[in-house]
């Protein structure tokens, strides 16, 4: 847990899960304890940014000591909502959706993936998963108390399937379809638009290019 009930930072919220991520790391590893140097060269922050964050934990390290991984890595997962399983549905069963079926990030993470929803492929089985008809969803999540609905949809069929989600209970949302949902304010979504994040990538490459660095 955080040392205050203080909101976190934009920013820190958006570092926290790539430090849970090389925290994980490096408990699987076996390493015990890391430096904040060891951090600030993976995060490509400063060691004192790195010490400034991680301040706000229980685990937090000593001078010349380094960070308990384990500890830090429990802390962090508990600030992220790790403390407990988040039951997921996937809907939309095209190459995006099809991609994430069976990938050992629900598992490691602490996400379950409880079933597929699309209009096609009905029956099919994808990585152990059978496809159910979207008609069936409404039953299915208020049974299985869905957390999360993860939309791989067209575009096109994204706003009618999030909103048959929420009908169903889901409140929260990873959205890969390249629209902006409109959900009631109860609703949470995450989006992950990567032709923004293509576009992002060119201009940081024109930026990069405009300052003379070059990458040979």
């Amino acid at each position: 847990m955080s040392r205050t009930d203080k909101p976190l930072s934009k920013e820190l919220i958006a570092r926290l899960p790539r430090y849970n991520r090389y925290f994980y790391e490096y408990f699987c590893s076996g390493a015990e304890r890391v430096s904040s140097e060891t951090i600030a060269r993976k995060l490509g922050i400063t060691p004192s940014q790195v010490r400034n964050d991680l301040a706000r934990f229980t685990a937090a390290g000593r001078q010349g000591y380094g960070y308990n991984v384990k500890n830090l890595y429990m802390s962090i997962s508990e600030e992220l909502g790790f403390h407990s399983v988040k039951n997921c549905i996937l809907l939309g069963t095209g190459n995006v959706g099809r991609s994430l079926i069976g990938n050992k990030m629900f598992v490691n993470q602490g996400f379950r993936l409880l079933a597929a929803f699309d209009v096609r492929n009905v029956g099919q089985v994808f990585n152990g998963l059978t496809v159910r008809h979207t008609d069936t969803l409404r039953d299915f999540a208020a049974a299985e108390r869905v957390d999360i609905a993860i939309i791989a949809t067209p575009a096109e069929n994204a706003q009618d399937a999030a909103q048959k989600a929420y009908d169903a209970g889901v409140r929260g949302f990873l959205n890969f379809s390249y629209i902006d949902l409109n959900l009631p304010p109860d609703a949470v979504t995450e989006n992950v638009h990567l032709i923004d994040s293509l576009m992002r990538l060119s201009y940081k490459m024109s930026l990069n290019k405009e300052l003379g660095a070059h990458p040979y």
